[in-house]
């Protein structure tokens, strides 16, 4: 089944708002069970224990919250590379116009983490590793699920010969990924700054953060789903060089951005 969308033809607005509806309903889905997880842990083990996210000593964290947020901190680390491998697996899919399969990937996920919570914080009372571990487990099956869509998709079939590394491609990829980063770390070093601030507040405080950091999640999804669906856009596009059709995009863009906003 070919799972590739073109967007180089058809109306522009069209095609972006259909494909950020399937992102937003990813986003939201992802934002959900994310609540979900909270109101697990909350209920399962404590408001001490849905304060204890990765804030350690250097931001001031309570006494009462720091070994379950080490425990979370390390548990969540070790699953870094899975975290990432779904990223990257959904952006190839976006990339190719493909917005159901994250979709599904995210609702298979989200119903997976929901039933480990309950298993292994309810049932075998791991507390906040059972919900960290519960997390990773569900990324990684998101992950292999994208992985399967992916092998369908005839252009981006990698055979044995294609796995020598290419200096050239990385030395691009590096090009364009690195800025992205250092936004993402500098978006980071704010959050730590403000965390460090709300840490002094005592669990109690850092608890109510956290979950009305989880609702805030959702009205952020419209404008996150919106930018991916206007890279997937414009990279097309860009890729099939037509630049008319590019700025076209922006304009229709600039129109979606300024009716969501309000």
């Amino acid at each position: 089944m070919q799972r590739v969308t073109s967007m180089t033809e058809g109306n522009p607005a069209k095609l972006i708002l259909s494909f950020a509806f399937l992102l937003i309903l990813t986003n939201v889905g992802q934002q959900l069970y994310m609540i979900v997880d909270a109101s697990v842990v909350g209920r399962g083990i404590g408001v001490k224990a849905l304060a204890a996210r990765p804030l350690l000593v250097l931001l001031q964290t309570p006494e009462d919250i720091i070994g379950g947020a080490t425990v979370y901190l390390l548990t969540m680390i070790s699953g870094t590379l899975i975290v990432m491998a779904y990223n990257m697996a959904a952006a190839v899919l976006r990339t190719f116009g493909d917005g159901r399969s994250p979709l599904h990937a995210m609702l298979i996920a989200a119903f997976l983490n929901a039933g480990l919570d309950l298993l292994f914080v309810m049932v075998f009372r791991w507390g906040i590793f059972g919900a960290a571990i519960a997390s990773v487990s569900a990324q990684l099956v998101s992950f292999l699920y994208c992985l399967t869509q992916i092998k369908k998709i005839a252009y981006v079939q990698i055979p044995k010969n294609t796995w020598i590394p290419d200096r050239k491609m990385l030395k691009e990829l590096l090009a364009f990924g690195l800025p992205i980063a250092f936004q993402y770390i500098v978006i980071a070093i704010s959050g730590i700054v403000l965390q460090s601030t709300i840490n002094t507040q005592g669990s109690s405080f850092i608890a109510g953060c956290t979950a009305t950091n989880k609702l805030y999640g959702l009205l952020e999804s419209t404008a996150i789903s919106l930018g991916l669906a206007f890279s997937t856009f414009f990279s097309q596009n860009y890729g099939a060089g037509k630049k008319a059709r590019m700025k076209k995009g922006v304009q229709t863009g600039v129109k979606i951005v300024v009716a969501a906003a309000a």
